[in-house]
């Protein structure tokens, strides 16, 4: 089952100067982004994607990670429905600290203008996730992480977990962050007990850098090695 932590209150992390080399951030909105702290846990069926994974370069316009059996696209206002089926699902709710409001429309709604201004200003985000032909299952990306770090998370909704999607999508995106940031900003973490998620991100290549309370729970915090 996938497992996702958030922090309990929405914040605004320290952008990075570039999120990737030439492009520079425009000011976030005013209103607050409600951005993700940790990630699922998925792990079943593991399948290697090799050198099939193609990134299409990052613009407003074009927004899109693709590999053999997945792409990533840009979010649009008009996605509310399919974010908010994703997180009202409580099955994905279970990884996240108990709360109520952060499973409300406006709290969904708030969350999908975060992950737009994101990859407006930045070019990145937790993009839409969906098989090669079109079918929504989550969402997977990069997010700031406070100073220069970059945050990996995913979320696949229940009915398509076990299939290894979480590590085919996880392995192309950090294959390509590795080609733009160097590999110590790249983070992720997941709760300490959640052995499933911390084996993804272990599987990627990240390393383990110790606990910490992120969302007042204990999180196994990876960090990718120079």
């Amino acid at each position: 089952m996938a497992h996702i932590a958030q922090m309990d209150t929405p914040r605004r992390s320290t952008l990075p100067a570039r999120a990737w080399p030439g492009r520079q951030p425009a000011p976030l909105p005013d209103a607050p982004l409600l951005r993700d702290r940790k990630w699922t846990a998925i792990l079943a069926c593991l399948s290697e994607i090799g050198d099939r994974t193609v990134f299409n370069a990052l613009s407003k316009d074009s927004l899109r990670l693709t590999t053999p059996r997945l792409r990533l696209d840009a979010w649009s206002p008009a996605d509310l429905p399919l974010l908010f089926g994703l997180h009202s699902d409580p099955r994905v709710q279970a990884g996240y600290p108990a709360k109520a409001d952060n499973w409300t429309e406006p709290a969904i709604r708030a969350k999908l203008a975060g992950f737009i201004a994101e990859q407006e200003n930045l070019g990145l985000t937790k993009w839409k996730m969906s098989l090669r032909d079109g079918t929504f299952i989550g969402r997977a990306g990069w997010s700031p992480w406070g100073g220069d770090e970059l945050e990996i998370g995913y979320a696949i909704a229940p009915e398509h977990q076990g299939c290894g999607y979480a590590v085919e999508v996880a392995s192309a995106l950090l294959s390509e962050a590795r080609r733009h940031r160097p590999p110590s900003q790249l983070v992720g973490f997941a709760l300490l007990n959640n052995m499933a998620s911390r084996h993804v991100l272990e599987r990627i290549g990240m390393t383990f850098e110790g606990e910490r309370v992120i969302g007042g729970m204990p999180n196994a915090f990876y960090r990718v090695p120079d």
